[in-house]
């Protein structure tokens, strides 16, 4: 899974075997498409860099930390 910036700086959800499909803002960091609901959170306070990815059935969290933190 890909988030990239395409033309006229619509956010784009790439995913192998399935064609892009461009997301819809809802509120702040906050995107729907196709099924997906994609939650960004990057704070400087914390040093984290969040993406939560939810469907009808799963919700998964990644995170990545800032400066080598574990």
């Amino acid at each position: 899974m890909d988030v990239g910036l395409v033309r006229d700086g619509a956010l784009v959800l790439k995913r192998y075997r399935w064609k892009p499909s461009t997301l819809s803002p809802v509120f702040g960091d906050i995107f729907q498409a196709e099924g997906f609901v994609l939650a960004f959170d990057a704070t400087s306070r914390t040093r984290k860099f969040v993406l939560e990815v939810s469907t009808e059935r799963a919700r998964v969290r990644f995170t990545r930390m800032r400066g080598g933190e574990r």
